[in-house]
């Protein structure tokens, strides 16, 4: 082995977008030859211990009460009394750490001669904790903006979601920009097959000004003429009208054309994404999509299924290098879903063999671009 490295993360292996990357880098670094251990925080109450796919795995209780939070703001002591008992400790990567306890690690990893890496794979503002007290939004928002703009770019190295952030972080640490990874594959038919009635997707839930989805639904509408299924799933129909019921007279157009599934398991959604020709992904260009990478488009892919999706983070970038999609404008979704509906066998086969064939998104086909990034942060 060629050493340890202790990865600080959240609801490990793959109970949230966080957790399937931090563990699927992880995999991808034990399969590189480091002997990987995994501190996750997660939300259940209990603490407790656990192997995954052969990585130790410490999962620690979220923060719930007021001075839990501020413990975890300030205080780095349950991590270190976790990594205190670890051998040949090379290096710790901390996933979205808190800018205070992040400073306190890193004086820790220097005493101790070990390697510190930041991983960073979203940016929050005020509007986005809507959810949190004024107080405790002022608090994170201030937080946040420490980590990005000092504490982060003092570490040794950074892993980083997009483009974005290599050029935010441009001339600090060495960055390595990596795209959430998929930690499972897909066991996909021999046989590619699409079907008759062109067959869409959109699976999520409804953020602040993250997916399009009463925009797509209007796209939709306006190609009522053609014969499609488009299937939405993570909300029921009445979520939805209770969230914009100004949309039930688009909807009450293309009802029979469109189903609402609801809340659904996540073996599910990969289930009826594998089915359908085409996944959408359609976020605005602002800082909060731009700063992070979508796990849907990297699910879409390893599912064998072709993407529509708007310019933003990089998501335009990967579908053009290798035709796994297609591109379309925020402001005319529907030009992108109609050349979808128009287009021939043979393009739709083609553009499902290149999903097949892209390894971009799956852990096995990036472990040596992981690896080396470590090793470089390691002997420097």
């Amino acid at each position: 082995m060629k050493g340890t490295i202790i990865y600080i993360g959240s609801d490990i292996p793959d109970k949230a977008p966080a957790g399937v990357r931090v563990f699927a880098n992880a995999l991808a670094l034990k399969m590189y030859g480091y002997e990987m251990k995994i501190i996750s925080v997660d939300k259940q109450v209990e603490t407790y211990h656990s192997i995954h796919d052969g990585i130790e795995t410490w999962h620690l209780s979220r923060p719930r009460s007021t001075k839990d939070w501020v413990n975890n703001l300030l205080k780095i002591k349950r991590y270190t009394s976790i990594i205190d008992k670890i051998e040949d400790v090379k290096l710790i990567i901390a996933y979205e750490f808190p800018a205070i306890a992040f400073l306190r690690l890193m004086s820790y990893c220097k005493r101790r001669g070990i390697k510190l890496i930041s991983e960073c794979a979203e940016w929050q503002k005020w509007e986005n904790l809507g959810h949190l007290s004024p107080i405790a939004r002022m608090v994170r928002v201030l937080d946040v903006s420490s980590s990005m703009h000092i504490t982060y770019k003092k570490s040794d190295g950074l892993i980083v979601t997009s483009h974005y952030f290599d050029d935010f972080f441009k001339g600090c640490s060495p960055t390595l920009v990596l795209p959430t990874l998929q930690c499972r594959k897909i066991q996909l038919s021999d046989e590619i097959q699409w079907n008759k009635t062109r067959k869409f997707i959109y699976a999520g839930q409804l953020g602040y000004r993250k997916d399009m989805l009463t925009d797509i639904i209007a796209a939709f509408a306006k190609l009522n003429q053609y014969d499609f299924e488009f299937n939405i799933l993570g909300l029921s129909l009445e979520e939805y009208i209770e969230r914009f019921p100004e949309e039930e007279n688009i909807l009450s157009t293309v009802n029979h054309k469109i189903r609402f599934w609801g809340k659904v398991s996540h073996s599910e959604v990969l289930k009826e994404v594998c089915k359908s020709d085409f996944s959408l992904i359609i976020r605005e260009s602002i800082r909060r999509n731009n700063v992070g990478f979508p796990t849907k488009f990297g699910e879409s892919i390893t599912c064998g299924t072709p993407v529509i999706v708007s310019d933003f983070s990089d998501v335009v970038r990967y579908t053009k290098e290798y035709g796994v999609g297609i591109v379309t404008d925020i402001n005319h979704i529907q030009d992108g879903v109609e050349r979808a509906l128009l287009m021939d066998d043979e393009e739709l086969l083609k553009m499902h063999k290149n999903c097949r064939s892209c390894n971009a998104f799956y852990y096995e086909g990036n472990v040596d671009v992981i690896g080396k990034f470590i090793d470089r942060i390691i002997q420097n």
